[in-house]
């Protein structure tokens, strides 16, 4: 009996997945905005429709069309969104099982090629430890004039 044929190469990893879609959007977006303004922050932007609603292709370029002047010459929309779901596992997402994928994502995505790392926020139970510790204002208590001692300076004295 023949010998089965091989099997079919293993598809390539993520991480071989082309960036030059990308490459070339984040420096549309560095020529234009400058490295201080991150991705996110740029595509946050209300105009944009917001970073979590799941888009399909065409959804997609209408949302980054209103960033205009970035695409004064070609640019390749598809081989972006391509590339972004490719990066993000957004195959078959799609309100109708089209691929779709969110401008988070797509942040995510630019990131690579900012220049400097983001700052990162602080944790939100030392910023919350922060706020207290520097914060000149009293405790609710002392504000009705409780001490700590117990006495009520604005209580009835039972004598009189």
């Amino acid at each position: 009996a023949p010998a089965p044929p091989p099997p079919p190469p293993p598809p390539p990893p993520p991480a071989a997945t082309s960036r030059r879609e990308l490459k070339d959007l984040a420096d549309r977006i560095l020529e234009k905005h400058g490295p201080s303004k991150r991705p996110v922050h740029i595509l946050g932007e209300a105009r944009f429709g917001g970073l979590e609603v799941q888009l399909a292709l065409a959804a997609f370029k209408d949302a980054l069309y209103k960033e205009g002047s970035l695409f004064s010459k070609p640019f390749n929309f598809n081989g972006l969104f391509a590339e972004v779901v490719a990066i993000a596992g957004g195959e078959g997402r799609g309100a109708n099982g089209e691929d779709a994928v969110t401008l988070q994502e797509l942040a995510d995505c630019l990131e690579e090629f900012w220049p400097s790392p983001p700052p990162l926020p602080p944790p939100p139970a030392a910023e919350a430890k922060a706020t207290t510790a520097v914060s000149p204002r009293k405790s609710e208590d002392d504000d009705y004039g409780f001490e700590e001692d117990g006495y009520d300076e604005f209580e009835d004295d039972d004598d009189g």
